[in-house]
Formats: C-alpha cells, structure tokens, sequence
C-alpha cells in the first residue's frame, strides 16, 4: 500500500512514523478536524528554520532524477556519517513497523550542523 498522494493515508504514515519513537523522525504531536469545512491536518514538530536545512534541492527537470545541491556546498565527514546514522535509524524504526519511506531522498532530509557534526 502506499501512502503517495492521499492525504489521509500521509497522515496515517506520519503519526505511524512517529510513534516509532526514532529521535530521526519528525514528530506527529496532534491531529485535528476543521469544524467549517471537516478538513484534517496533522501538528508537527516546531523545527526551527534558522537551526534545520535541506541536504538538497528536489530534482529539475535537467537532472530528471538526482537531488541538486548548491555550488560549491561541502559536508564535513562528521556531518556525513551523522546523517547516514540517522537515516539508517530512521529506516530501521520504519520497517520494525512493517512499512518503507520509499522517498528518502536529499531534498526530504533535514539536518542542522553542530559541533560533533549533524543531527539528522
């Protein structure tokens, strides 16, 4: 099953994600129902965006499949094996689950530089 598209399975997949407990995961904090029209939305984890970044750029049409990054953009190698960590913890506590990202891709990653590297 996948939850590409629908919204009410995207939100299903992120409270799933979520209670995995995963610190690499971007928590689900509540779910609500519009009263005026029955619309759903999800509370997410406040990240702040002076602290977190996107890896990458979603891919163009001239790279068609790869992320796209700014010129020049350097990672060091603590940032690096930081972020790879935290996405193997973050793929690992989905497939405990029974479910895949299937979109883990640079332009879906956020991290924030530190001192001891990134935290993804």
């Amino acid at each position: 099953k996948t939850s590409d598209g629908r919204p009410q399975d995207e939100m299903a997949a992120s409270v799933l994600a979520s209670r995995t407990g995963c610190v690499s995961i971007v928590r689900t904090t509540g779910r609500f129902v519009r009263d005026a029209d029955s619309s759903e939305g999800l509370v997410m984890e406040y990240l702040d965006p002076e602290q977190w970044r996107s890896l990458g750029g979603p891919p163009s049409f001239d790279t068609v499949t790869r992320d796209v990054y700014p010129a020049g953009v350097t990672y060091r190698t603590a940032e690096v094996t930081a972020i790879a960590r935290g996405l193997a913890a973050a793929g690992a506590a989905l497939h405990g689950t029974g479910a895949i990202h299937g979109d883990m891709y640079a332009h879906n990653v956020l991290f924030r530089s530190g001192d001891a590297g990134a935290v993804p």
